[in-house]
């Protein structure tokens, strides 16, 4: 009992200016838990700010490692750490500038290597990522788990920061415009395979992204106090250091925009992606032979030449794969390619344990039966 007193004290003292703000609330913060999409210039930043203030619990998730160009702008790493993770990186420095707080975090694809359970689990998400594919992703997960989201984006000194509620207004697709859609489209195949086309360097600097990761901490932590004197739900802000400028615009929702949808209630199961198979999950939720389960996410089931009728099994997600892969390795012809979503209970697939369809721990999946859905969150 003293030793947890003693604790509470040493909390007080090390957050005292901040306890001193009439209407904040360090508890709501000790207690919250925010996911950080990129490990970035706007994720360092973000991170940083995350730590100090005192956020109890932190995951962060990044599929790139560090570059030295990275170095002037993203504050938690150094050239000791070029080449390494950036993600893994982030979190073991995010701990150092704060022990006290919970920080894990995923080296992959935010969409398939991140359970969609852990986005659920979050208060809020933050998104510093710069793919426009990215961040339709990360709305429509966001969008489904009902989680609000804020979006961050920089150019060399001008910057955005977007707010995001799955309950009311706009959403991020619905600020999609033909040539957004068109710049997306260019990173893929018409089979979902990212394509070669090569990516973007924006210019941008260390003081831009500052200003922006603040931005979206600040709005952060109003959401976490349900404070509403910052960004309405469909708002972005706009900021430029060369002339200064602030200025906020509303989103309109979009009335033709299909990413709006929710889950509706979600059943916990005992047993992770190892441990049950799709047949199993069916069986739970009461459907046929002829329904099917949605893995929420397109997996490559095989490659098959149509000249030497070759084929090869995948059974990896289709956005992990490029267009390289194509030609066949017998007689080099180019080899269609067959993904799904979806696997039919009636199907050899159904027989196969989700960790073999590479569903990740803590990932959400939906037994279909005739349009009518039941969710379940896997261990």
């Amino acid at each position: 009992m003293i030793e947890m007193e003693d604790a509470r004290a040493r909390l007080r003292e090390k957050y005292d200016r901040q306890i001193r703000i009439d209407w904040w609330d360090q508890d709501k913060l000790l207690k919250a838990k925010v996911l950080v999409v990129g490990a970035g210039a706007l994720g360092n930043e973000a991170l940083k700010l995350l730590a100090l203030m005192g956020v109890g619990r932190i995951h962060i998730v990044d599929f790139d490692t560090i570059e030295i160009s990275n170095l002037t702008r993203m504050v938690l790493f150094n050239e000791n750490d070029i080449g390494r993770r950036k993600a893994e990186v982030a979190a073991d420095r995010t701990r150092q500038l704060n022990p006290d707080a919970e920080v894990t975090y995923t080296h992959g694809n935010l969409e398939y290597d991140l359970g969609w359970g852990q986005y659920k689990e979050a208060d809020v998400v933050l998104g510093g990522i710069d793919s426009i594919d990215a961040r339709l992703s990360l709305n429509r997960i966001c969008q489904m788990v009902r989680v609000p989201w804020i979006n961050g984006g920089m150019g060399v000194t001008e910057g955005e920061v977007s707010y995001f509620d799955p309950d009311q207004g706009a959403c991020f697709q619905c600020t999609m415009t033909d040539s957004m859609w068109e710049q997306r489209n260019q990173r893929f195949s018409c089979g979902w395979l990212r394509s070669l086309f090569p990516e973007q360097k924006v210019p941008t600097t260390a003081t831009i992204a500052s200003v922006v990761a603040a931005l979206m901490v600040n709005q952060a932590f109003l959401i976490l106090h349900d404070d509403k004197k910052g960004l309405s739900p469909s708002e972005r802000l706009f900021v430029t250091l060369k002339p200064y400028s602030l200025n906020v615009a509303s989103i309109p929702r979009n009335p033709e925009c299909y990413a709006h949808d929710h889950m509706d209630q979600v059943t916990q199961l005992e047993k992770g992606p190892e441990e049950i198979t799709v047949c199993e999950i069916l069986r739970l939720a009461g459907a046929p032979k002829d329904s099917y389960l949605e893995l929420m996410f397109d997996i490559a089931i095989k490659l098959s030449c149509p000249v030497c009728t070759t084929e090869e099994s995948l059974l990896v997600p289709t956005k992990s794969l490029d267009v390289t892969i194509l030609p066949c390795k017998k007689c080099g012809s180019e080899r269609k390619l067959f993904s799904t979503g979806f696997i039919e209970g009636d199907s050899e697939l159904a027989q196969r344990r989700l960790s073999e369809l590479s569903v990740p721990e803590k990932h959400i999946v939906a037994a279909n039966n005739q349009g009518n859905r039941k969710y379940f969150l896997l261990r």
